[in-house]
């Protein structure tokens, strides 16, 4: 049976191998595909010849999701559940701070990337020195098995356009929910976050950008899709402005921490910042 970890800070694992990798599923209101989909995922990484933990984390669910998980039976996965809705990134930040893998993974509630995905993706975490490795669905050989509906992915590249030009910098997809990093990555960054819901994955690139951190970003597959819990424009809107609320964050008050100067093109030094 999954753990109930509603406060308690447990290992989730009762494996007595040391954790190479923690997942992180941010889950809310999800009882319609979430038993399967993490039935999928646990049953793929058993597959790999490595030791895993998957801690669920439900922000506050109002359906049947936690029971869903907690009917799983498989040791492997525990659940840690937010009394209150505080963000799919408070969420993920919370499963950080409790995972106890040297490789850790977030992936959206319905693993919508192909599995194979996630196995190119801790290969390249391994062996090409990166220290975050990023999925990107606007890479040229992303594809799209299950078609995403066209409004929405005119509004995931009309959002990433925003980005770069807000922030004076290419961070790419920053939305694409399969993103894997270090370890010390992790422990490094999300100390220092502040966003709690879309737009963190957002602050998280542009964090490991100026920390120094090398990022790199790969083409994914779509195989499956979920019942969006996006609102497109509420979540939108909240979105831009959470981009806006990150640079005057940065110009005003963090870029002091940084232990690297910002790449060029940030445009933190442009006269007409204030």
């Amino acid at each position: 049976m999954a753990a109930d970890l509603v406060g308690k800070q447990v290992q989730v694992n009762d494996t007595k191998a040391r954790v190479m990798l923690s997942v992180i599923v941010p889950m809310y209101n999800a009882e319609s595909f979430v038993q399967e989909r993490m039935t999928a995922l646990v049953q793929f990484l058993k597959s790999e010849p490595l030791a895993f933990e998957v801690i669920v984390v439900d922000d506050a669910s109002t359906d049947k999701s936690v029971a869903c998980i907690e009917s799983l039976p498989f040791a492997e996965i525990g659940i840690r559940r937010n009394e209150q809705n505080q963000g799919k990134f408070a969420s993920i930040a919370r499963g950080m701070a409790a995972a106890s893998g040297e490789l850790r993974m977030f992936t959206d509630a319905d693993c919508s990337c192909d599995f194979s995905n996630l196995k190119t993706m801790l290969e390249l975490l391994k062996t090409s020195g990166a220290d975050i490795v990023v999925g990107d669905r606007h890479w040229p050989s992303s594809n799209y098995i299950t078609r995403m509906p066209l409004f929405r992915r005119l509004v995931s590249k009309c959002f990433a356009k925003v980005v770069d030009l807000v922030l004076g910098m290419e961070l790419g997809d920053t939305q694409c929910g399969l993103k894997a990093m270090r370890a010390e990555t992790s422990d490094a960054i999300f100390p220092l976050m502040h966003e709690n819901r879309f737009e963190g994955d957002v602050e998280l690139l542009l964090l490991a950008r100026c920390l120094g951190f090398q990022l790199q970003r790969m083409p994914v597959d779509l195989a499956f899709q979920g019942p969006s819990t996006v609102r497109l424009f509420r979540d939108g809107l909240s979105m831009f402005r959470g981009v806006f609320r990150i640079r005057r964050r940065w110009l005003r008050h963090l870029r002091p921490l940084l232990k690297t100067e910002c790449p060029p093109g940030l445009g933190f030094d442009h006269p007409s910042i204030s």
